[in-house]
């Protein structure tokens, strides 16, 4: 499993029936028995006393959005309490280039062992992560739509804006005001809103983080690079939805709005 030894050493041959109990146990479970200590040559009581030889690293082994907890390893030259068996094989190569072998090998040792649920590490990953996956989904599509209606709104609002204002910006146009500068001023205006919806936006997700804190692997609630990128992609499409109304507002005919006023 690769898993990596942070101290002492893995099973070896001569960990045997007639040798000490040994066991390798996690992080975490060293840290909880032995705070502050070496947990290598101590002792540890379950079902027998054994011999902590090695302390590997933490894995999340019932669920990715669950702690490590207390992992014990024990050698099954010296185990023979077990209902289950999973044989793990690691290979470079398609599993359906190994799967006969495999099941083949097992089959020398005893032919009443069940070879037919071969798995993928990955697809027990896969399987272990599709519920949330489905549920972030299902989010990631409303916030699609929610962004998708902000732009609609922008534009419109903005829109609306440019047309009530059209009197104003031909006197701004008359006294000298560029066309640029016009832009500039609707767009700005869009901007500066989005500013303070982001503000807002980024507080109130801080607050409510924990609560999604459990769909989420490999990331924190307050990730700040997540943290940084919605508030750019809201600019990006505020300044997208205000920049045709921008457009339409420095094009306006500063002579014929004033005469028809």
């Amino acid at each position: 499993m690769a898993i990596p030894l942070m101290a002492g050493r893995r099973f070896q041959t001569s960990d045997t029936v007639d040798s000490e109990l040994v066991a390798v146990i996690n992080e975490s479970a060293a840290e909880l028995l032995f705070p502050g200590g070496d947990a290598v040559g101590r002792t540890i009581a379950v079902s027998s006393e054994f011999r902590v030889v090695g302390v590997v690293a933490d894995i999340k082994h019932l669920a990715l959005e669950k702690g490590s907890g207390f992992q014990l390893y024990l050698p099954m030259s010296q185990t023979d309490d077990y209902e289950t068996l999973d044989l793990v094989v690691r290979s470079g190569v398609p599993l359906e280039s190994i799967r006969s072998s495999v099941a083949a090998a097992i089959g020398r040792v005893d032919s009443s062992m069940a070879t037919n649920d071969v798995r993928t590490l990955d697809s027990v990953v896969e399987r272990a992560v599709s519920p949330r996956r489905f549920t972030l989904s299902l989010l990631t599509g409303f916030a699609s739509v929610a962004l998708l209606l902000a732009a609609l709104g922008i534009y419109g609002v903005l829109s609306y804006t440019v047309a009530e204002r059209q009197k104003e910006i031909a006197i701004r146009m008359a006294l000298g005001e560029s066309v640029h500068g016009i832009r500039w001023r609707v767009l700005g205006r869009t901007l500066a809103l989005s500013g303070v919806g982001s503000i807002v936006g980024v507080g109130t997700s801080l607050v409510v983080a924990r609560l999604i804190a459990s769909m989420l692997f490999g990331i924190e609630g307050s990730d700040l690079s997540t943290v940084l990128l919605a508030p750019s992609i809201l600019f990006a499409v505020a300044a997208l939805a205000g920049w045709l109304p921008a457009i339409r507002a420095s094009r306006v005919d500063a002579l014929a709005t004033l005469q028809r006023t």
